[in-house]
């Protein structure tokens, strides 16, 4: 950005990142001129000014909906494709986005405030499910659910627990829970 009067302003921010970053030119950068430029709404970081954009949409949404469940194909009326970076939030915290900055702990607790789910729709589907399983066999005894029989909020748990016998894509640590609660693998 060039001012009216010819003053490269972007270049001499871009500068002031770089020192900010890099912790040098202490002596042109001085820690009143850093309060000063703070003060003004200094952002050092870019990468952080989009992620607060989007994290106040995330707010916005949340306040509206009452979950921070949002579709993947979600656009808010700003434009801000916020399914995307939701499940872009996920990835980087789950290690699965390469090259991305990873999030921080403040970032962390500020989307765990909003009711954040880690894991994908599927893993969510998946535990839950578990959950009902757990609760049957906590109330029954053991896990010879009937194929036909659906909790009570409408979980087909016998359904859902003939498939994991045969479901080749489960997981050691999702084989370990289901074990855990009585799991007959072979009917």
């Amino acid at each position: 950005y060039v001012c009216e009067d010819g003053y490269r302003l972007g270049s001499w921010i871009a500068n002031n990142r770089t020192w900010h970053t890099n912790n040098s030119c202490a002596n042109v950068l001085t820690e009143e001129r850093t309060k000063r430029l703070e003060d003004i709404g200094m952002i050092w970081h870019k990468n952080n000014a989009v992620w607060e954009r989007y994290y106040n949409a995330a707010v916005e949404y949340c306040e509206a909906h009452g979950h921070l469940n949002v579709p993947a194909a979600y656009v808010d009326a700003n434009g801000l494709k916020l399914g995307e970076w939701i499940n872009r939030q996920k990835q980087i915290r789950n290690g699965n986005h390469k090259n991305s900055v990873p999030l921080t702990e403040g970032q962390i607790e500020r989307l765990d405030m909003l009711g954040m789910v880690w894991c994908s729709k599927f893993e969510k589907q998946w535990n839950d499910k578990y959950e009902a399983a757990k609760d049957y066999y906590n109330k029954y005894g053991d896990l010879n659910v009937p194929v036909s029989y659906k909790t009570e909020n409408g979980i087909q748990l016998g359904r859902w627990v003939a498939r994991q016998r045969v479901n080749e894509k489960l997981t050691e640590k999702q084989r370990d829970m289901l074990n855990r609660i009585g799991m007959i693998w072979t009917k």
